[in-house]
């Protein structure tokens, strides 16, 4: 039979009374559900400072582990009591203990969300220099980093292009001309630009195989958890890499991320887009580097550009 892991985003657990985890961070970052059905289960929080996650990770891979309660090694460690019929959530990057008071029975899940890109990656990196196991990873974490940056450059690219497309009279505003990304995502999309950048550089291509479309795929996908839905991620990469650029997406006036799924009345008045000449590209040097021709780039970005139009799919 063969052995798959759990669904991690929904599961149901048991404890028996006087069961105690000890003091982890939730793999690959991941925020946490629970919804207690029954019993009562004791949460044990420390705060996710620079000081504490330091001594967490040194803790960690110590040889004593097993025989130090971490909670006294910082300054401030919560008590949190979950009684039955409650439920918690749990932060990404926060760290805790758990220690079941009574027999329990609870509902939960985790899962990634745009407000702790950067957590994730952080305690990703974590995982990796403690050379955590593969089976206590959450199950495709880099998948999912690449799905979320492409759906970014994607719905960046649409709102660019409709902006281009109003200064020039082409068409009516359909999406607010104002609308940016919030400070917590620009730090977090960054976060992920860099840290996918340093995982695809580590994938040679041989000189033989490059223009084997499907075999490059292939090896990004074994590689780097590549999803074969992206067709070219180095210059998927490069693109929302000069989108961030953009000074308007560095204002951090905070809306929410779904309104880019969302066609808006009207722009703001006050707001003149500025046409950008289709030849110019912050990034022609390095995507002629990569091996991307003009062509190639603009193929793949009209491509990202009429699939986003219907702001029906999430990817």
């Amino acid at each position: 039979m063969q052995n798959e892991r759990l669904n991690p985003q929904l599961y149901f657990h048991m404890s028996t009374a006087g069961s105690y985890t000890d003091f982890h961070i939730d793999f690959g970052g991941s925020s946490l559900w629970m919804y207690l059905m029954k019993g009562e289960i004791w949460f044990y929080f420390i705060p996710p400072t620079a000081e504490n996650v330091k001594k967490y990770e040194n803790w960690l891979t110590s040889a004593g582990q097993s025989t130090v309660f971490f909670g006294d090694s910082v300054s401030q460690c919560f008590k949190c009591e979950v009684h039955e019929g409650s439920l918690i959530m749990v932060p990404s990057g926060w760290i805790h203990g758990i220690y079941c008071a009574k027999d329990s029975a609870f509902f939960g899940g985790n899962f990634f969300n745009s407000l702790h890109m950067s957590s994730q990656v952080a305690v990703q990196e974590i995982e990796e220099r403690a050379q955590i196991p593969q089976r206590f990873l959450y199950p495709r974490q880099y998948t999912f980093m690449w799905y979320a940056s492409y759906w970014y450059c994607r719905q960046l690219l649409k709102v660019e292009s409709d902006e281009c497309a109003q200064a020039t009279g082409s068409q009516e505003p359909r999406f607010d001309a104002m609308q940016h990304l919030t400070e917590v995502e620009f730090i977090g999309l960054t976060t992920f630009v860099n840290k996918l950048k340093r995982m695809i550089s580590a994938i040679h291509i041989p000189s033989s195989l490059s223009s084997d479309k499907a075999m490059v795929k292939k090896l990004y996908a074994s590689g780097a958890d590549v999803p074969f839905e992206i067709p070219e991620p180095r210059l998927m990469l490069l693109e929302l890499q000069r989108l961030l650029s953009n000074p308007r997406h560095a204002k951090h006036q905070g809306i929410s991320d779904s309104t880019f799924m969302r066609p808006m009345k009207g722009i703001d008045d006050n707001h003149v887009p500025k046409a950008r000449n289709s030849n110019e590209h912050s990034n022609d040097a390095l995507a002629e580097a990569s091996g991307f021709t003009m062509k190639s780039q603009r193929k793949l970005k009209n491509a990202m550009v009429e699939c986003a139009r219907c702001g029906v799919c999430i990817f």
